[in-house]
Protein backbone atom coordinates (compact mmCIF):
# COMPACT_ATOMS: atom_id res chain seq x y z
CA UNK A 1 0.00 0.00 0.00
CA UNK A 2 2.89 2.45 1.28
CA UNK A 3 4.84 1.74 -1.73
CA UNK A 4 1.69 1.92 -4.18
CA UNK A 5 1.50 5.54 -2.78
CA UNK A 6 5.14 6.60 -2.98
CA UNK A 7 5.56 5.25 -6.34
CA UNK A 8 2.49 7.45 -7.25
CA UNK A 9 3.13 10.84 -5.44
CA UNK A 10 1.77 12.99 -8.45
CA UNK A 11 -1.68 10.61 -8.05
CA UNK A 12 -1.75 11.09 -3.95
CA UNK A 13 -0.91 15.07 -4.52
CA UNK A 14 -3.72 15.26 -6.72
CA UNK A 15 -6.33 13.09 -4.46
CA UNK A 16 -4.84 15.45 -1.38
CA UNK A 17 -5.63 18.74 -3.42
CA UNK A 18 -9.26 17.61 -4.15
CA UNK A 19 -9.55 16.57 -0.77
CA UNK A 20 -8.81 20.06 0.70
CA UNK A 21 -11.00 21.54 -2.23
CA UNK A 22 -13.82 19.40 -0.88
CA UNK A 23 -13.40 20.89 2.33
CA UNK A 24 -13.13 24.65 1.84
CA UNK A 25 -16.38 24.73 -0.47
CA UNK A 26 -17.86 23.10 2.41
CA UNK A 27 -16.75 26.09 4.81
CA UNK A 28 -18.26 28.18 2.07
CA UNK A 29 -21.46 26.35 2.31
CA UNK A 30 -21.39 26.69 5.99
CA UNK A 31 -20.74 30.21 5.47
CA UNK A 32 -23.84 30.58 3.65
CA UNK A 33 -26.06 29.49 6.29
CA UNK A 34 -24.37 31.54 8.97
CA UNK A 35 -25.23 34.51 7.00
CA UNK A 36 -28.70 33.33 6.65
CA UNK A 37 -28.99 33.19 10.09
CA UNK A 38 -27.53 36.95 10.33
CA UNK A 39 -24.37 35.93 12.05
CA UNK A 40 -21.76 37.43 10.85
CA UNK A 41 -18.34 35.78 11.05
CA UNK A 42 -15.66 35.95 8.22
CA UNK A 43 -14.56 33.17 5.96
CA UNK A 44 -11.91 32.80 7.17
CA UNK A 45 -12.74 32.09 10.46
CA UNK A 46 -15.56 29.41 9.28
CA UNK A 47 -12.61 27.70 7.38
CA UNK A 48 -10.74 27.69 10.18
CA UNK A 49 -13.88 26.14 12.10
CA UNK A 50 -13.64 23.57 9.32
CA UNK A 51 -10.76 22.19 8.98
CA UNK A 52 -10.94 22.05 12.88
CA UNK A 53 -14.16 19.98 12.66
CA UNK A 54 -12.20 17.79 9.79
CA UNK A 55 -9.25 16.92 11.70
CA UNK A 56 -11.62 15.80 14.98
CA UNK A 57 -13.77 14.12 12.81
CA UNK A 58 -10.93 11.83 11.23
CA UNK A 59 -9.68 10.96 14.58
CA UNK A 60 -12.50 10.47 16.33
CA UNK A 61 -15.80 8.48 16.12
CA UNK A 62 -17.56 9.66 13.17
CA UNK A 63 -18.65 12.53 12.40
CA UNK A 64 -20.24 13.62 15.96
CA UNK A 65 -16.47 14.85 16.64
CA UNK A 66 -15.78 16.99 14.55
CA UNK A 67 -18.89 18.54 14.91
CA UNK A 68 -19.01 19.06 18.56
CA UNK A 69 -15.64 20.60 18.02
CA UNK A 70 -16.81 23.16 15.80
CA UNK A 71 -19.37 23.98 18.04
CA UNK A 72 -16.89 24.33 20.90
CA UNK A 73 -15.09 26.93 18.75
CA UNK A 74 -17.90 28.74 17.86
CA UNK A 75 -19.96 28.92 21.07
CA UNK A 76 -16.23 31.10 21.98
CA UNK A 77 -16.10 32.78 18.83
CA UNK A 78 -19.26 34.63 19.66
CA UNK A 79 -21.08 36.90 22.31
CA UNK A 80 -24.61 36.40 21.81
CA UNK A 81 -26.92 34.01 19.52
CA UNK A 82 -25.18 31.11 20.28
CA UNK A 83 -28.07 28.74 20.60
CA UNK A 84 -29.23 30.07 16.78
CA UNK A 85 -24.97 29.37 15.66
CA UNK A 86 -25.24 25.65 17.10
CA UNK A 87 -28.07 24.92 14.98
CA UNK A 88 -26.70 25.88 11.85
CA UNK A 89 -23.41 23.22 12.16
CA UNK A 90 -26.82 20.79 12.33
CA UNK A 91 -27.65 22.49 9.10
CA UNK A 92 -24.88 22.07 7.92
CA UNK A 93 -24.69 18.58 8.43
CA UNK A 94 -27.56 17.92 6.83
CA UNK A 95 -26.88 19.71 3.75
CA UNK A 96 -23.29 17.33 3.85
CA UNK A 97 -25.01 13.90 4.40
CA UNK A 98 -27.73 15.29 1.90
CA UNK A 99 -24.72 16.72 -0.70
CA UNK A 100 -23.38 12.27 -0.45
CA UNK A 101 -27.00 11.56 -1.57
CA UNK A 102 -26.85 13.28 -4.32
CA UNK A 103 -23.71 12.50 -5.49
CA UNK A 104 -24.52 8.88 -5.25
CA UNK A 105 -27.53 9.44 -7.14
CA UNK A 106 -25.64 10.65 -9.80
CA UNK A 107 -22.48 8.88 -10.42
CA UNK A 108 -25.38 6.09 -9.74
CA UNK A 109 -27.23 6.94 -12.79
CA UNK A 110 -23.97 7.76 -14.65
CA UNK A 111 -23.11 4.08 -14.55
CA UNK A 112 -26.76 3.20 -15.25
CA UNK A 113 -27.07 4.87 -18.39
CA UNK A 114 -23.49 3.22 -18.94
CA UNK A 115 -25.48 0.29 -19.66
CA UNK A 116 -24.66 -1.54 -16.41
CA UNK A 117 -27.88 -2.06 -14.73
CA UNK A 118 -27.59 -4.61 -12.53
CA UNK A 119 -30.53 -5.22 -9.72
CA UNK A 120 -27.88 -4.33 -7.05
CA UNK A 121 -27.53 -0.39 -8.77
CA UNK A 122 -31.89 -0.62 -9.17
CA UNK A 123 -31.59 -1.28 -5.49
CA UNK A 124 -28.83 1.67 -4.67
CA UNK A 125 -30.89 3.92 -6.83
CA UNK A 126 -34.38 3.35 -5.28
CA UNK A 127 -32.72 3.74 -1.94
CA UNK A 128 -31.05 7.12 -2.49
CA UNK A 129 -34.66 8.42 -4.54
CA UNK A 130 -36.30 7.27 -1.04
CA UNK A 131 -34.11 9.27 1.23
CA UNK A 132 -33.70 12.79 -1.43
CA UNK A 133 -37.73 12.20 -1.30
CA UNK A 134 -37.37 11.73 2.77
CA UNK A 135 -35.19 14.34 3.41
CA UNK A 136 -37.26 16.97 0.75
CA UNK A 137 -39.98 16.21 3.10
CA UNK A 138 -38.95 16.13 6.15
CA UNK A 139 -36.92 19.61 5.52
CA UNK A 140 -40.36 20.95 4.30
CA UNK A 141 -42.27 19.66 7.41
CA UNK A 142 -39.87 21.19 10.12
CA UNK A 143 -40.53 24.51 8.26
CA UNK A 144 -44.01 24.52 8.20
CA UNK A 145 -44.06 23.79 11.81
CA UNK A 146 -41.79 26.25 12.51
CA UNK A 147 -43.54 28.69 10.99
CA UNK A 148 -47.05 27.31 12.85
CA UNK A 149 -46.05 26.61 15.84
CA UNK A 150 -46.16 29.23 18.55
CA UNK A 151 -44.26 28.86 21.91
CA UNK A 152 -45.79 31.37 23.94
CA UNK A 153 -48.83 29.42 24.20
CA UNK A 154 -46.94 26.20 25.31
CA UNK A 155 -47.91 24.68 28.83
CA UNK A 156 -46.65 26.29 31.68
CA UNK A 157 -44.64 23.06 32.92
CA UNK A 158 -42.30 24.07 29.65
CA UNK A 159 -41.43 27.07 30.51
CA UNK A 160 -37.57 26.56 31.57
CA UNK A 161 -37.46 25.32 27.68
CA UNK A 162 -39.13 28.55 26.02
CA UNK A 163 -36.66 31.05 25.38
CA UNK A 164 -34.06 27.65 23.30
CA UNK A 165 -37.17 26.58 21.67
CA UNK A 166 -37.89 30.32 20.56
CA UNK A 167 -34.42 30.69 19.61
CA UNK A 168 -34.32 27.16 17.85
CA UNK A 169 -38.04 28.35 15.89
CA UNK A 170 -36.55 31.94 15.01
CA UNK A 171 -33.58 30.18 13.59
CA UNK A 172 -35.59 27.83 11.56
CA UNK A 173 -37.36 29.77 9.95
CA UNK A 174 -34.53 32.35 9.40
CA UNK A 175 -32.40 30.41 7.75
CA UNK A 176 -34.73 28.17 5.59
CA UNK A 177 -36.73 31.12 4.10
CA UNK A 178 -33.73 32.21 2.47
CA UNK A 179 -34.50 29.54 -0.41
CA UNK A 180 -32.04 30.79 -2.87
CA UNK A 181 -29.09 30.33 0.06
CA UNK A 182 -30.38 26.94 0.74
CA UNK A 183 -30.11 25.91 -2.97
CA UNK A 184 -27.32 27.13 -3.28
CA UNK A 185 -25.74 25.03 -0.08
CA UNK A 186 -27.14 21.79 -1.61
CA UNK A 187 -25.18 22.51 -4.62
CA UNK A 188 -22.18 22.71 -3.21
CA UNK A 189 -22.88 20.20 -1.19
CA UNK A 190 -23.28 18.24 -4.31
CA UNK A 191 -19.81 19.75 -5.70
CA UNK A 192 -17.69 19.28 -2.39
CA UNK A 193 -19.05 15.63 -2.43
CA UNK A 194 -18.16 15.32 -5.85
CA UNK A 195 -14.72 16.09 -5.64
CA UNK A 196 -13.99 14.23 -2.78
CA UNK A 197 -15.38 11.17 -5.17
CA UNK A 198 -13.17 12.48 -8.10
CA UNK A 199 -10.27 11.91 -5.35
CA UNK A 200 -11.04 8.51 -4.41
CA UNK A 201 -11.17 7.52 -8.38
CA UNK A 202 -7.61 9.17 -8.94
CA UNK A 203 -5.58 7.37 -6.06
CA UNK A 204 -8.02 3.84 -7.46
CA UNK A 205 -6.16 4.54 -10.92
CA UNK A 206 -2.73 3.95 -9.13
CA UNK A 207 -3.84 0.28 -8.41
CA UNK A 208 -3.67 -2.41 -11.12
CA UNK A 209 -6.89 -4.30 -10.23
CA UNK A 210 -8.97 -0.31 -9.71
CA UNK A 211 -12.16 -0.42 -10.03
CA UNK A 212 -13.86 2.27 -13.22
CA UNK A 213 -13.33 5.24 -11.94
CA UNK A 214 -17.64 5.55 -11.78
CA UNK A 215 -17.37 2.41 -9.71
CA UNK A 216 -14.91 3.74 -7.52
CA UNK A 217 -16.46 7.20 -6.77
CA UNK A 218 -19.49 5.72 -6.01
CA UNK A 219 -17.91 3.12 -3.64
CA UNK A 220 -16.11 6.18 -1.80
CA UNK A 221 -19.25 8.07 -1.75
CA UNK A 222 -21.19 5.06 -0.10
CA UNK A 223 -18.53 4.41 2.10
CA UNK A 224 -17.99 8.13 3.36
CA UNK A 225 -21.94 7.83 4.44
CA UNK A 226 -21.26 4.48 6.53
CA UNK A 227 -17.81 6.38 7.36
CA UNK A 228 -19.68 9.35 9.45
CA UNK A 229 -21.42 6.06 12.20
CA UNK A 230 -20.19 6.51 15.29
CA UNK A 231 -18.36 3.18 15.46
CA UNK A 232 -14.53 3.31 15.20
CA UNK A 233 -12.38 6.58 15.09
CA UNK A 234 -13.16 8.30 11.73
CA UNK A 235 -15.02 5.59 10.53
CA UNK A 236 -12.05 3.22 10.26
CA UNK A 237 -12.85 -0.08 8.85
CA UNK A 238 -16.39 0.45 8.21
CA UNK A 239 -15.94 2.70 4.62
CA UNK A 240 -13.86 0.02 3.80
CA UNK A 241 -15.91 -3.26 3.84
CA UNK A 242 -18.66 -0.96 2.49
CA UNK A 243 -16.14 0.44 -0.44
CA UNK A 244 -15.04 -2.90 -1.40
CA UNK A 245 -18.64 -4.55 -0.87
CA UNK A 246 -20.00 -1.67 -4.00
CA UNK A 247 -16.80 -2.63 -6.08
CA UNK A 248 -17.17 -6.25 -5.86
CA UNK A 249 -21.31 -5.85 -6.42
CA UNK A 250 -20.77 -3.67 -9.19
CA UNK A 251 -17.71 -4.45 -10.51
CA UNK A 252 -18.29 -8.46 -10.98
CA UNK A 253 -14.85 -9.21 -9.93
CA UNK A 254 -12.88 -9.82 -6.38
CA UNK A 255 -10.27 -8.06 -5.56
CA UNK A 256 -8.71 -6.12 -2.07
CA UNK A 257 -10.62 -2.99 -3.04
CA UNK A 258 -10.51 -2.11 0.44
CA UNK A 259 -7.22 -1.07 0.03
CA UNK A 260 -7.80 1.48 -2.42
CA UNK A 261 -10.45 3.24 0.39
CA UNK A 262 -7.21 2.89 3.22
CA UNK A 263 -5.40 4.55 0.60
CA UNK A 264 -7.84 7.40 0.13
CA UNK A 265 -7.98 7.43 4.60
CA UNK A 266 -4.20 7.73 4.94
CA UNK A 267 -4.43 10.96 2.56
CA UNK A 268 -7.34 12.13 4.29
CA UNK A 269 -5.50 11.82 7.37
CA UNK A 270 -2.71 13.95 6.39
CA UNK A 271 -4.89 16.32 4.70
CA UNK A 272 -6.46 16.64 8.21
CA UNK A 273 -3.25 17.40 9.90
CA UNK A 274 -3.73 20.73 8.62
CA UNK A 275 -6.46 21.19 10.85
CA UNK A 276 -4.77 20.31 13.91
CA UNK A 277 -2.53 23.14 12.62
CA UNK A 278 -4.96 25.80 12.94
CA UNK A 279 -6.58 24.08 15.68
CA UNK A 280 -3.19 25.09 17.78
CA UNK A 281 -3.13 27.97 16.52
CA UNK A 282 -6.97 28.69 17.05
CA UNK A 283 -7.59 27.47 20.68
CA UNK A 284 -5.56 30.51 21.65
CA UNK A 285 -7.06 33.47 20.43
CA UNK A 286 -10.70 34.50 19.90
CA UNK A 287 -11.82 35.44 16.33
CA UNK A 288 -13.25 38.21 15.10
Amino acid sequence: LLTTLASNVPLALACMVLLMAGLLIGAVRWWLILRAAEIRLGYGNVASLTLIGSFFSTWLPGAAGGDAARGLYLFRSLESRRTTALLTIVIDRAFALAGLVGAATLLMLSVWHQGDRQPVLTFYLRLCFGAIAVCTVGGLVVFVVARCVHIAVWPYWLRKVRPIAHQLREAVVLVMGHWTAMLGCAVLSIAASGLVAFGIAVISSAFAFGPTPAIAALGGVVGNVSSAIPLSPGGLGIGEAVFAKVCIELGSAFAPYATIYLAFRILMMLVSFSGGLVWLRYSHKRPN
